[in-house]
């Protein structure tokens, strides 16, 4: 996971971050809010945004590579401290049950770090169809099987710029 990262950084980042004077010096691009004039987008010639990307038969392995490659930043940065470390958040006051929607979260880093630092919690994950698919079927059976069994998470697929996250939970991030 974190060669995913370091191959993700190395290839599409960086690449794309060369492009970043040249997008900035476009008159069109420049002051542009869209997704899809992006450096990346400069770099790829692909005219939506990279997630779409990561949609098509093309972009599917770097799609999929991209889920890993965060994945492999939380380890590095060793993401559960975000969760019990330094930042201050009551995680441990909620009820048993208690349902929280990670709302954009790809395959679940940082939902897996919740759900094995606080088993009174209840999670749902929600992102695009491609990053649920792996997370559902590649990355949870493989690393936290456990939660699947358990029914203390539920994949569900969903365009946050487009439709409505999951109803009735209790804390959406």
């Amino acid at each position: 996971m974190v060669c995913d990262h370091r191959q993700y950084s190395t290839e599409e980042n960086t690449k794309a971050a060369t492009m970043l004077t040249e997008v900035l010096a476009d008159p069109e691009w420049g002051n542009s809010q869209a997704l899809e004039r992006s450096p990346w987008n400069m770099l790829t010639g692909f005219e939506g945004s990279m997630f779409r990307y990561f949609e098509t038969a093309d972009g599917a392995k770097q799609g999929a590579r991209f889920g890993m490659a965060m994945r492999g930043w939380n380890d590095v940065i060793q993401g559960a401290a975000v969760l019990t470390g330094s930042v201050e958040f009551p995680w441990e006051t909620y009820p048993p049950g208690t349902i929280v929607n990670d709302v954009g979260g790809g395959i679940g880093n940082m939902t897996m770090e919740l759900i094995k630092a606080y088993p009174n919690l209840q999670l749902k994950l929600q992102d695009l169809p491609d990053p649920i698919h792996q997370a559902e079927t590649e990355v949870w059976p493989q690393l936290l099987p456990s939660a699947i069994a358990e029914k203390r998470i539920e994949f569900k697929a969903m365009d946050f710029l487009v439709d409505s996250p999951i109803e009735g939970c209790d804390v959406y991030y």
